[in-house]
């Protein structure tokens, strides 16, 4: 049994693969989906009861000492988050950091997963350094591959360095440093198990509840702005590059930078028509240039 990637689960009846039989119960061995460094052991009620082989159950106890904390607050958090958070596996992650809610300003509590060559990433992690949320919140950043992404669908997606595996490094990216995993995937999966969208970049990811907060790079870019300012020195709390006065014109901005600009650059490397790519670097030019009018 490798303690490295396995759940034990202790149930009346079957699940699947191995199972290692009690008196009265049955100690099922199943894969874990995500590659932990530790153990998550769930323990039924119904199905405590003294073994008869002494080594299992000094092994089942050996391995509940290596359980961690937030994996157990995971599963009755993650479950009593509100639908707005995210409602289901098609849907993308919107949690907020607030005071009143699940995801509270902490320091050292959160870990953000960027790609350095992906514009939606860099709105949070622009924010993260001018806010230096990095030394006052102790916000620690991952930093993603920009290749292979995966194919057409985006799988496997968007991977990490490996520390075994040195010649495949990238400069510039890091390894997961929290977990450890390989593809950018791995986290969306710890969060929600039946995750049908991208694996995206920025990702806001919560160490207590062992959860993700937030993966909509617009969403994390006005929240990061504000929500630790409680952690923050006046100088850098007084930074706000959302003012009540100008928002109206920062969501028009906004929005076509986000279709013309951000978007735009994927849509003019995929058909390598000349056509089409004369017509979007003329229209992204005139949008540019009007852009200073508008600021």
């Amino acid at each position: 049994m490798n303690s490295q990637q396995t759940i034990v689960l202790i149930r009346r009846r079957p699940v699947r693969s191995t199972s290692i039989v009690g008196p009265k119960g049955t100690v099922w061995l199943l894969k874990s989906s995500c590659q932990s460094s530790r153990i998550l052991l769930l323990l039924s009620t119904s199905c405590f009861c003294p073994f008869k082989n002494e080594q299992m159950l000094a092994r089942l106890v050996q391995l509940t000492r290596t359980i961690q904390a937030p994996a157990f607050r995971a599963m009755s958090t993650a479950s009593s988050l509100p639908p707005s958070w995210h409602s289901g596996p098609d849907d993308a992650f919107h949690g907020k950091i607030t005071e009143d809610g699940p995801f509270k300003p902490e320091k050292d509590r959160y870990h953000l997963y960027v790609g350095l060559f992906c514009p939606f990433a860099h709105r949070a992690n622009v924010m993260l350094h001018l806010k230096q949320l990095n030394k006052y919140a102790g916000i620690e950043t991952s930093i993603v591959k920009p290749y292979p992404k995966g194919d057409d669908k985006g799988w496997p997606g968007w991977q990490f360095n490996l520390e075994d595996d040195k010649e495949g490094w990238y400069e510039g990216a890091t390894v997961d440093k929290l977990f450890g995993s390989k593809y950018m995937h791995e986290l969306y999966f710890k969060a929600d198990k039946d995750y049908k969208g991208r694996y995206s970049v920025p990702v806001l990811w919560d160490k207590t509840l062992n959860t993700m907060v937030n993966n909509e790079s617009l969403e994390l870019l006005r929240d990061l702005q504000t929500s630790f300012n409680s952690l923050l020195p006046k100088n850098l709390a007084e930074i706000d590059l959302y003012p009540e006065d100008l928002r109206a014109d920062i969501d028009r901005i906004g929005e076509w930078m986000q279709r013309d600009l951000n978007t735009g650059v994927y849509r003019g490397r995929l058909p390598l028509l000349s056509p089409i790519l004369d017509h979007l670097c003329s229209y992204t030019s005139s949008r540019l240039c009007s852009g200073p009018r508008n600021l």
